[in-house]
């Protein structure tokens, strides 16, 4: 029943108007852009050459998830070309996962039925991805079941539970921001302290000799290594211009730690309470009922599961403060890299949900007469939550900043719903309340009604939530957009860079996906450039990466590269040095006037004092020793017209196929304007030759009088072979995840891989069912 109204609740964003926004759009931007180049030419996109002068596809593959690279597989088994429907496919998929995930755990920590299903119902109905998916779902969805097999460890003291657990994270990570595991990692050891502390023998389980023949252990050790490499490794010669971030390390600064995306503290507590921001990173709605049930448990429940929960909520809440606290925390190991300790709200939510389901067992047993696992309400108890709240509200009040408590932009209409909601629980309670004073002779009628009751009235509320999501849906205008947009089909050449799209759909796409964000800052990145299939003169969107080399370029012309591109992020007055970069122009050129220097230095001196870099070019010792010849004296002409001809023969992400024809009787050098990376090689007739490095950031092969085949191929091969273990092992996660859903439908065989029946982590629960 989850599963199925999981899908359900889905059904309105299958619509051809409904178009994902900032991130989320980023990450369907991602699939199409891969899943295209598969189609159409059968292999793994390395490279993306719009909107940066080239870059490594690297980071762009990390937005796929598991599930993507599943749907991904059986969309090009049957030719699909609508990649926005298969996105949608994978992001539905990814939810059922949550829903799924969320059911077993609360097999695992609950014994009735009832608190397992509004649980799971509450987790199903509060998710809104369609703005940031990242910190509103992927940050989060796989951790039920991560927690699960934690869980599970610490009962059994079997590793393999443990070993499953790390497994599942890193299945979260593919998918995910990179640098979400170092939360992660804290979290979960806040969540795990009480368990350790309840079961310390499991731990002496990892110890012994015949845990190494464990082949979980070597299956989360080969993923852990190739994922981390391909993570670490993605940022190899680039500069990194991420809002900041130390562009050589990639760390972000204190003070950046502390305040990046930093939403005012009214925000969460007004989307907690209110659900008056369904699209956005920073609130997750899961219901009134579970707020006020989450304090209940904290003064009456004592099992070490709910304590864990408990404590993760606080250190997540903690450090979204930004204060004193999360300065500490800037200081554990992996920390520094994460730069959104605001936007962890998701999370936060789920705790809270988790947690409140102690409380909502609790009342139902107590209504059945049957007892429960909780003990009586003792207020000493409530010591330790209320001195952590005393110091998580002194941290803030001395840490707050100008504008805490005002609230940002809201979506309208929230207040009937808040209305809706307050009336419902005013009319629940008291019916409930009287149900279960009522008389009856059968004690299992008496405690039905009321929980019946309290049930309807929590689902009437975060289903009103998720009716607020449904209505304010950012939608396109036509719907045909979105088919046109997102049809599957081969990256195009541009021969030239412009200022404006070149074609239609590249006008159409700006039109359509930079709505309900300002323009600079809306987070496609320069990936959009790639999807939408246009090549701008400079950088339309925030642009995080770059290419050494390139980057190297334009400072020294006196330009001013950054993450949001300004007037001066290329030399205004420069235009000769425009030209070099393909705008107007072509982007292929052959000249014979090349200048060549000894070392990086030497040629940026010589690259920064051309005249004319358009039609000269500057070559660096990368790439191969420097060739025993001298320019030529640089002079003016026309030099595309006088050396001969260049004819594109094939183009992908990956591959630049070339004729070329040398009228001149000497050699020539073809340059190409795109970006120079170590992963490039280039064959002249078939036969290796060498990619010099040309004016600091582009290409360049030298050509003999005639006519040639040239072909530049990315190739990278270390790399290539992580980003193809990493697809593959997507999409054998994918798979797997996806038939432990098929197999929970209808059968018990899933439930039993998880091994999730049996007693809750603390005291036994010997609880009679319902009738």
């Amino acid at each position: 029943w989850v599963l199925l109204l999981t899908i359900v609740c889905w059904l309105p964003y299958f619509a051809n108007s409904v178009v994902p926004i900032h991130d989320s759009l980023y990450v369907a931007e991602s699939f199409h852009c891969f899943y295209s180049e598969l189609l159409a030419h059968g292999e793994l996109a390395r490279w993306f050459p719009y909107g940066s002068y080239g870059l490594p596809a690297d980071h762009y593959q990390m937005a796929l998830s598991p599930a993507h690279y599943a749907v991904g597989l059986v969309g090009l088994a049957f030719g699909v070309d609508d990649t926005l429907v298969l996105s949608k496919i994978a992001m539905l998929l990814n939810e059922l996962l949550f829903a799924y995930g969320l059911f077993l755990l609360s097999r695992e920590l609950y014994a009735l039925e009832l608190t397992q299903f509004l649980v799971s119902l509450g987790g199903v109905l509060s998710v809104s991805w369609l703005h940031q998916t990242m910190f509103n779902f992927a940050v989060f969805y796989l951790l039920p079941l991560v927690m699960l097999q934690l869980l599970r460890f610490f009962k059994t003291g079997n590793p393999t539970h443990l070993y499953l657990a790390g497994i599942v994270e890193i299945c979260g990570v593919l998918g995910n921001v990179p640098y979400v595991p170092p939360l992660h990692f804290w979290m979960l050891t806040v969540f795990s302290i009480p368990l350790i502390g309840e079961s310390p023998q499991s731990l002496k389980s990892l110890l012994t000799a015949r845990n190494l023949a464990n082949p979980w252990l070597w299956i989360l050790v080969a993923l852990t290594a190739g994922a981390g490499l391909f993570f670490i490794g993605a940022s190899e010669n680039l500069a990194i211009h991420s809002p900041g971030r130390d562009p050589a390390t990639g760390q972000a600064s204190l003070e950046v730690f502390l305040n990046y995306g930093r939403q005012p503290m009214a925000a969460p507590i007004f989307g907690w309470t209110t659900g008056g921001i369904p699209h956005g990173p920073n609130t997750y709605y899961v219901g009134l009922f579970p707020l006020v049930l989450f304090v209940f448990a904290l003064v009456t429940e004592r099992h070490k599961a709910f304590i864990g929960i408990a404590a993760a909520c606080a250190f997540l809440i903690w450090l979204s403060i930004g204060g004193w606290f999360a300065r500490a925390c800037y200081f554990f190991p992996g920390m520094s890299l994460y730069r959104h300790i605001a936007l962890v709200y998701g999370m936060i939510g789920m705790l809270l949900l988790l947690g409140a389901g102690f409380s909502i067992e609790h009342v139902a047993l107590r209504l059945a007469g049957l007892g429960s696992t909780a003990g009586p309400l003792r207020w000493r108890r409530a010591a330790g939550p209320a001195v952590t709240g005393a110091l998580i509200l002194a941290d803030f009040w001395f840490s707050r900043r100008d504008g805490d408590f005002h609230l940002p932009r809201h979506f309208p209409g929230w207040e009937p719903f808040l209305a809706f909601r307050i009336l419902v629980y005013c009319a629940a309670i008291p019916i409930a309340y009287r149900l279960a004073r009522g008389s009856s002779k059968h004690r299992s009628r008496r405690a039905f009604l009321p929980a019946l009751v309290l049930g309807l009235a929590y689902i009437l509320d975060v289903g009103s939530f998720r009716v607020h999501v449904f209505q304010t849906i950012p939608t396109t205008e036509p719907e045909a957009v979105a088919t046109s947009l997102f049809k599957a089909s081969g990256m195009p050449y541009r021969a030239v860079r412009s200022q404006l799209p070149a074609d239609e759909r590249g006008q159409m796409a700006i039109e359509s996906l930079t709505r309900a964000l300002p323009y600079c800052n809306n987070a496609n990145y320069s990936l959009f450039c790639s999807f939408a299939g246009i090549d701008p003169c400079r950088p339309i969107f925030r642009t995080d990466l770059l290419v050494r080399g390139i980057d190297e370029m334009i400072r020294a012309r006196g330009g001013h590269p950054g993450p949001y591109p300004a007037d001066d992020y290329l030399p205004r007055t420069d235009e000769p040095f425009e030209r070099s970069l393909g705008c107007g122009v072509p982007k292929l050129r052959l000249t014979d006037r090349a200048l060549f220097s000894d070392d990086g230095a030497e040629a940026a001196r010589m690259f920064a004092g051309l005249a004319d870099p358009d039609s000269a070019v500057v070559l660096s010792p990368d790439g191969g020793n420097r060739p025993c010849r001298h320019a030529t004296e640089i002079g003016d002409g026309d030099i595309r017209e006088q050396l001969g001809t260049i004819e594109v023969a094939k183009f992908s992400s990956n591959r630049l196929r070339v004729q070329v024809r040398v009228q001149n009787p000497g050699p020539a050098w073809l340059v190409y304007a795109d970006a120079w990376h170590p992963g490039w090689t280039v064959r002249v007739d078939g036969n290796l030759a060498t990619v010099r490095r040309a004016n600091l950031g582009f290409k360049a092969v030298g050509v003999d009088s005639g006519e040639h085949e040239v072909d530049f191929v990315f190739i990278d091969r270390f790399r290539t072979i992580l980003a193809h273990v990493v697809a593959i092992a997507g999409t054998t996660s994918g798979i797997s995840l996806s038939w432990l859903l098929l197999a929970s439908w209808g059968s018990s065989a899933a439930t039993r891989y998880w091994n999730v029946r049996g007693p809750v982590i603390g005291r036994k629960r010997s609880v009679t069912p319902v009738e």
